[in-house]
């Protein structure tokens, strides 16, 4: 689960309110994350889809993917990692990924989840700003959030 412990914390501490089955993680590079971790994912019913995955499928398709599975919980939760983004789009982390995944796939993605019903928030982490160059990764991410509130809209719109 990369490093991904709050993830792990909630499968563990609370198994009757958060369902790794209705859990996916997107972009996930297979060559940076322990295996026993992969495996303890897999025990859990948790969806990784690696970043060639999604760029093999696109982001649409794993996304539609990924939103089916949560639409099975009561509320959904993005969360995005920056050292997952293309450091191109994010060298503000403290472990920049030139492998990453596109930012516009991602800021896209956020706001496809915010139109779901059950969609209640999302959050950046690991954004690092004394690595950021010139504000890019904080751009970016003003950029992501502002994407999650416009589908936060059209979906109170209708």
């Amino acid at each position: 689960m990369s490093s991904g412990v709050p993830y792990r914390l909630l499968l563990e501490e609370f198994p009757d309110q958060v369902k790794g089955e209705c859990m996916t993680q997107i972009g996930i590079s297979d060559f940076c994350n322990n295996p026993t971790l992969h495996a303890y994912a897999d025990k859990k019913g948790v969806e990784v889809i690696s970043n060639v995955e999604t760029w093999e499928r696109g982001i649409r398709d794993v996304m539609n993917t990924a939103l089916e599975r949560a639409r099975g919980a009561d509320m959904l939760f993005v969360s995005i990692d920056v050292d997952g983004i293309d450091q191109a789009w994010a060298p503000g982390t403290a472990a920049p990924n030139p492998f990453g995944l596109d930012g516009r796939d991602v800021a896209m993605a956020v706001r496809w989840a915010a139109q779901e019903a059950n969609c209640v928030g999302m959050d950046i982490t690991e954004l690092s700003p004394p690595t950021d160059h010139q504000g890019m990764t904080a751009n970016w991410a003003a950029i992501v959030y502002m994407n999650f509130f416009c589908g936060l809209a059209k979906r109170k719109l209708g």
